[in-house]
């Protein structure tokens, strides 16, 4: 997963700091975090 996370740090970052200004509604985080989940268990255990 960190794989995947490294390919996205500017979403990882953009997604962070709007819940950050917001209203602390994690939401948006939780949808993120699920589709990179979904992508790192797409990508082959090799890469």
């Amino acid at each position: 997963m960190t794989a995947t996370i490294l390919d996205d740090r500017a979403g990882y970052h953009r997604i962070l700091e709007a819940i950050q200004k917001g209203t602390l509604d994690i939401s948006a985080w939780l949808q993120w975090f699920l589709a990179t989940l979904l992508n790192s268990l797409d990508r082959p255990l090799s890469e």
